[in-house]
């Protein structure tokens, strides 16, 4: 991004080529701050985790990956991912969730 402003400030860059570049690496930047985002919550969603619970390790909420996936976009999690205004329905209700190795008879009687 340096590059861009040190062409124009020595006059070898007009207004115009300046602005395109800026744009340009700033674009670049932000799409790679939000790659590194995307990639680091995606992980935290198939690691059945928050921010919160990877800095402290706890993983007793970790069902598996498919499980996982599940708890958090629903039952019809493989069309979410493409429409993601498709309804689906969640598992539990938003307070209480599975831990790992409990098995729950029945979710709505949670």
């Amino acid at each position: 991004m340096a590059l861009p402003l040190v062409s124009w400030i020595l006059g070898l860059a007009q207004t115009f080529t300046f602005t395109v570049a800026f744009i340009s690496a700033t674009s670049l930047v932000g799409f790679l701050l939000f790659a590194a985002l995307l990639g680091y919550h995606i992980l935290l969603m198939i690691s059945g985790q928050t921010t919160s619970e990877k800095s402290h390790r706890v993983t007793e909420y970790d069902l598996g990956w498919k499980a996982n996936i599940r708890q958090v976009l629903g039952t019809n999690w493989a069309l979410v991912w493409i429409f993601p205004l498709f309804p689906s329905p969640l598992e539990g209700n938003g307070i209480y969730f599975q831990k790992k190795g409990r098995v729950v008879e029945d979710i709505k009687d949670m």
